[in-house]
């Protein structure tokens, strides 16, 4: 299995020196916490060579079982399924050459899109007992489902007559149409249902421009607004109902900013980690139930780094805490998370292919006391040197 699991971010001896210094500075705060974090690639299916063979992490449920894509060695793209005990699993497609992998739900039922033998898209569910089978699509030629909730429902994204429908698919009803406030010559695009069956995704307006919405079966299509700019897009709700996605703003509609949308506070912004705004996007992804959300964000006017946001403490930066020698600090991105706090998503290689990451994190408690925390800093410091030392890492 080609899984490397890494502590801390290169350079190791200055990092951990790093972490040794901060120990030995909560001595004046005894009751702070400190964050070790494991950056696990998540391997390939054979494939990489090239600048376009990317690997991505899209989706993971509450087992750690993880769904995405994956080049293989014939330079085809593959929905997978990884875990642990497994690594990663081909999951096939419908007779043709590419499939993709974007949502998993809690039983391991994985949502995507996969060539068939025509080579059009088509949206699929892959289950374990069942393999890949084909939603198929609202009349169109091609079709992709991009969410999936634990009772198997699924959503996403079906073309009629050239224009894009977001869709409903249950297993008792099939694929139906969410009937769009835009009318039936907008397009519009589910992107991710909870399991109270509220579906989240964008519509194109009246007006032209692109915006959120919340679907739910009593209500229908509710628009939830920008935050000032022409357009929004929800990509992600939880179980609570809580909305994220990404909104221009009316200060500067070049670019846009991750948002949290709440029944009772309607749409906020989440700020971004401080890029140069033209040419790009702050983007929230995904939301946990505990509220806790990440997405990606331009840290310069060329690099954008995964972020996780959390009530207590903001939009952090975590797109610069790998370990990996290749990694070069630039456009990864942080796609899901699941309750446990783990995270999934992309990295780029200084070789040019994106490559699929888990980071978890470990809270640590600190002992009371300056001698506590120097303990806890020499005891980290050597740990690491000889982990160091002991590890083979593959090139």
């Amino acid at each position: 299995m080609n899984v490397i699991t890494k502590y801390f971010s290169p350079p190791l001896i200055g990092t951990l020196f790093t972490t040794f210094l901060a120990c030995a500075s909560l001595a004046l705060t005894p009751s702070a916490n400190a964050s070790l974090y494991t950056v696990t690639d998540l391997g390939t299916l054979g494939g990489g060579s090239l600048s376009t063979e990317h690997t991505s992490a899209r989706g993971i449920n509450n087992s750690g079982i993880v769904t995405g894509y994956s080049y293989n060695s014939s330079s085809e793209s593959r929905a997978f399924s990884w875990s642990s005990s497994t690594g990663m699993q081909d999951l096939g497609t419908l007779g043709g050459s590419h499939s993709h992998g974007f949502a998993i739900n809690t039983n391991g039922e994985v949502a995507g899109r996969a060539h068939t033998s025509g080579a059009q898209y088509e949206a699929f569910t892959w289950s374990s007992s069942n393999g890949i089978q084909s939603l198929g699509t609202l009349g169109g030629s091609s079709s992709t489902s991009y969410g999936i909730n634990d009772s198997g429902d699924v959503v996403g994204v079906s073309d009629v007559s050239g224009v894009d429908r977001a869709f409903l698919w249950t297993s008792s009803g099939g694929m139906q149409e969410l009937t769009s406030l835009g009318g039936s010559l907008r397009d519009a695009q589910a992107n991710d249902i909870n399991n109270s069956g509220q579906v989240v995704g964008t519509y194109e307006t009246a007006s032209g421009d692109m915006h959120a919405f919340l679907w739910t079966e009593a209500d229908g299509m509710q628009d939830l607004g920008t935050l000032g700019g022409a357009n929004s897009y929800a990509y992600g709700i939880n179980d609570n109902g809580d909305i994220v996605g990404s909104s221009y703003v009316a200060s500067d509609d070049v670019y846009s900013q991750p948002f949290l949308w709440t029944a009772d506070g309607g749409m906020q912004s989440l700020g971004t980690l401080g890029g140069a705004k033209i040419g790009n996007t702050s983007v929230a992804y995904d939301i946990n139930n505990s509220g806790d959300i990440v997405g990606e964000s331009p840290v310069s006017s060329s690099i954008s780094h995964a972020f996780l946001w959390t009530e207590s403490s903001g939009i952090q930066d975590i797109g610069s805490i790998s370990g990996y020698g290749d990694y070069d600090y630039s456009n990864n991105a942080a796609y899901a998370i699941n309750d446990s706090g783990e995270i999934v998503g992309a990295y780029s290689t200084s070789g040019g292919p994106k490559r699929a990451f888990m980071l978890e994190s470990t809270s640590v408690t600190p002992l009371p006391g300056t001698l506590g925390f120097l303990g806890i800093g020499i005891a980290v410091f050597f740990w690491g040197v000889r982990t160091r030392s002991s590890r083979s890492v593959p090139a």
